[in-house]
């Protein structure tokens, strides 16, 4: 039987695992946590076809400036001098070009689609609590919803299904919900869960199948022989595979460095907090366009979710951003309050943001034996399923789903 390591138990190692066991691999992940925390757990739950256009953005640099000297904004990336963040930082300049941006639409609203398809096919398998109401981006000012209106003429040309909503006819949708907003944009296509139900509920099926889990455990070192990698030294383990990826989120570069294989990443922290007391009941999530936040009715309360910091890797949790978030809210819906923030702990999680907004997913040409899937910023969750797909095909050197030539993990080797 052929054997493969995975390092990381975040979503994409965890799918990669349950597509590589239904192929007959013997699978062993390995992590240096317990896999009850992480960016896995504490997302937006968002599937989100509607999301074609990359981190890496035309203006998205400028606003970056901007907002690097006011405490509370959605985007922030730290002033340091940091060698692999000025690295990064030139990388994501010369990605977010109009040309650049046009070639990775298609590319993820395939990988969207396809992975929407698959927890479709899961949701009767295990609990996910799936739900396929869309999501809503809501508008506070007028020339943010014309923005908005734009992007999802890009969207329909692209082959998504988009519906306009003024302040009035956006009632229509939530009923039950007192909104403030000049407009809204809805992308019917769109879904969300709840992470925290499916991600356990994923793990104990993989471990009803066989899949081995070594948790706790941080990988000393990675054994080579020539150019194949012949194992890893796991706590006082060493464990030998025939295949090896690389799926440990935001630590996926250091661990790709220490073979010389670079995966240019940087954390890109983001916070959430559950309200488990609402004030009204929301049926359909949403993203509030101009505080950047994610609003997701979920089976134990509504989740808000937002800002992108890129700041290193920690998970300090900066007060000033969590107080933006919860603030932003009551703009928006005038009925919730801070006092309904109570008693809900802020959660930090990292988001592992490749210079480009593409994810890294396939095989290094250095190794013949070694894959990665990391690098998916925001959309970690949404793309966990297909990424998982794409592995198990190239290690198996069957033609994958999904085209992958712009998702190259050597592409700044």
């Amino acid at each position: 039987m052929n054997k493969v390591v995975i390092i990381g138990g975040g979503v994409s190692g965890l799918c990669s695992a349950y597509f590589l066991n239904e192929k007959g691999f013997e699978v062993v992940v390995v992590d240096k946590t317990d896999i009850t925390d992480g960016c896995s757990y504490g997302n937006a739950g968002l599937i989100v076809p509607s999301h074609i256009i990359p981190l890496a953005a035309p203006g998205m640099m400028a606003m970056g400036i901007k907002w690097m000297f006011t405490k509370g904004s959605p985007f922030y990336i730290q002033p340091k001098l940091s060698r692999d963040l000025i690295s990064w930082t030139w990388k994501f300049h010369k990605a977010s070009t109009k040309e650049k941006v046009e070639k990775a639409i298609p590319v993820l609203r395939d990988l969207n689609l396809a992975s929407k398809s698959i927890f479709e096919s899961w949701s009767s398998q295990m609990a996910m609590g799936l739900e396929q109401k869309g999501l809503l981006i809501y508008c506070k000012e007028r020339h943010t919803l014309e923005e908005e209106v734009e992007v999802a003429s890009v969207a329909s040309k692209a082959g998504l299904e988009t519906e306009i909503y003024s302040s009035e006819s956006i009632q229509g949708l939530e009923k039950n919900m007192d909104l403030t907003v000049a407009g809204a944009v809805h992308y019917p296509g769109d879904a969300h869960i709840t992470p925290n139900i499916f991600i356990p509920a994923l793990i104990a099926r993989l471990k009803e199948k066989g899949v081995k889990f070594v948790l706790n455990t941080e990988i000393k070192k990675i054994n080579t022989e020539g150019n194949r990698i012949a194992s890893v030294e796991a706590g006082e383990k060493t464990i030998t595979a025939n295949h090896f990826v690389i799926a440990g989120g935001t630590w996926s570069d250091l661990i790709g460095k220490g073979l010389q294989v670079s995966m240019p990443l940087q954390a890109g922290k983001g916070y959430s907090m559950m309200m488990k007391n609402a004030p009204q009941p929301m049926e359909i999530p949403s993203v509030l366009a101009e505080a950047r936040v994610a609003v997701t009715p979920m089976q134990h309360g509504i989740r808000f979710a937002g800002t992108m910091e890129i700041a290193g890797i920690n998970h300090n949790i900066n007060k000033d951003r969590v107080h933006a978030i919860k603030n932003s809210v009551k703009g928006y819906f005038p009925a919730f309050g801070m006092d309904h923030f109570e008693g809900s702990e802020p959660w930090a999680g990292l988001r592992p943001c490749s210079p480009d907004g593409l994810p890294y997913i396939g095989k290094f040409k250095a190794y013949k034996n070694l894959y990665t899937g990391a690098g998916h910023a925001m959309m970690g969750l949404s793309l966990g399923p297909i990424t998982g797909k794409l592995i198990a095909e190239s290690i198996c050197n069957e033609k994958p789903s999904v085209d992958m030539s712009l998702l190259n993990p050597d592409r700044y080797n």
